[in-house]
């Protein structure tokens, strides 16, 4: 017989690739739809203030402070974004390190499941009562719960900019509907250029995103619970024990919602 080395590397990468295209299809947490009427998120202030900047001048002068203006709102927000990821590799380090320790963040979100019309909802008080879908409600996070008191402690996961996805969102972006942001078309392409220019010593584990708010707490909650229907492919990348390192990439979609892409791996 002859070897089957090549063969079973081949399977074992197409099975790689199939993995990573259903952890693209199933990376939603959207909890997109929650109830209209009372959802009242206000406007981001850094937007305000740029939008309200005059874009057609003639003088020199004033197309320089434009620029200047602009500089400092993309230098605030990356800003913000950068604090954003770290507040949230923070959280998801606890969750692997001190795994009962986060029983109690569970609980606390816990108290605020409401069901209307047989739909639970997650109700999240600082942000105007805004209300984030689920599909199992009190039923999963006591699951999740149960599965904390089985998880043992794992190694911290570092931050690792070079497997961070470059997401560019326009800041005009109202003729641009917020979910193509989450759709398999953006996220395949953004996967796949930075697939392209990643060099050969990561191994590519998993990737999701939590679509959610201006709050890390809350979106590692969300991913970790994972009331998405989804099988738990979000906690799963999140409790995987061969991940080491992960890429994160936060952007503001609209108002105070805010999506966090997560890209994990380890070293080939």
């Amino acid at each position: 017989m002859g070897c089957q080395c090549s063969q079973s590397i081949k399977k074992e990468e197409k099975e790689n690739e199939n993995n990573l295209l259903n952890d693209i299809q199933n990376g939603m947490n959207i909890n997109e739809k929650p109830i209209k009427n009372i959802i009242k998120i206000r406007p981001h202030p850094k937007f305000e203030l740029f939008s309200n900047q005059t874009t057609k001048t003639t003088s020199n002068s004033k197309n320089n402070n434009f620029h200047e203006i602009k500089n400092q709102f993309n230098n605030s927000f990356n800003n913000q974004q950068n604090i954003l990821s770290f507040q949230l590799l923070q959280q998801l380090n606890i969750i692997r390190t001190k795994p009962l320790s986060y029983i109690d963040i569970i609980n606390k979100y816990k108290d605020n499941i409401i069901k209307k019309n047989n739909k639970f909802y997650l109700k999240i008080k600082k942000y105007h009562n805004t209300l984030i879908t689920l599909e199992k409600g009190e039923i999963a996070f006591n699951e999740c719960i149960k599965k904390l008191y089985l998880q043992p402690s794992l190694n911290p996961i570092e931050l690792n900019n070079k497997l961070k996805l470059d997401v560019n969102i326009p800041l005009n972006k109202e003729n641009i509907s917020i979910d193509y942001y989450t759709s398999l078309e953006f996220t395949e392409k953004i996967i796949d250029n930075k697939l392209k220019l990643l060099d050969d010593n990561f191994e590519i584990i998993g990737f999701h995103y939590d679509k959610s708010l201006n709050d890390p707490e809350l979106s590692a909650v969300l991913q970790l619970i994972d009331d998405t229907g989804n099988e738990y492919s979000r906690r799963k990348n999140i409790l995987n024990q061969k991940v080491k390192y992960v890429g994160i990439s936060v952007v503001n979609l609209k108002d105070d919602v805010y999506c966090y892409y997560l890209l994990f791996a380890c070293n080939k």
